[in-house]
């Protein structure tokens, strides 16, 4: 169980690679930029579902279910990750979307940027917080 629990936490720790990824989108023409964004969006989604297994497998892992500074400030942070990743997604898929339809998305990759870098840096704060514990 500790495995998993390790394996799925280190999938999430690989957010750090979406605000590179949104850096460059920029200079991608428009087929490139509609294939690679479904592609991260597929990343993504699949990094929700490692995110998810990592909160039960240390949950079950942890043995004691009471309320403690520990599992809320981990709830915590396993909640303001899943949220700026789900931002994330969002920004994709308005993303994908405004640019197959010839609208201007430049707003669209600015907030995927900022909400990648939002999530990977709560995600170290999480991993930070395991390693002092």
């Amino acid at each position: 169980m500790k495995h998993v629990h390790t394996l799925a936490a280190l999938f999430a720790l690989l957010s750090i690679i979406l605000p590179i990824i949104g850096m460059t989108f920029a200079k991608l023409n428009k087929q490139q930029l509609i294939s690679r964004a479904r592609k991260t969006f597929t990343f993504v989604r699949i990094q929700n579902l490692f995110l998810i297994i990592s909160l039960i497998t240390g949950v079950l892992q942890w043995g004691r279910f009471e309320f403690n500074w520990w599992i809320i400030t981990v709830f915590i942070l396993f909640l303001a990750i899943a949220a700026t990743l789900g931002i994330t997604m969002k920004s994709l898929r308005v993303l994908i979307s405004q640019a197959e339809s010839n609208q201007p998305y430049q707003p669209s990759i600015s907030k995927f940027i900022t909400m990648s870098t939002v999530a990977t840096v709560v995600a170290f704060a999480m991993l930070a917080l395991k390693l002092m514990y």
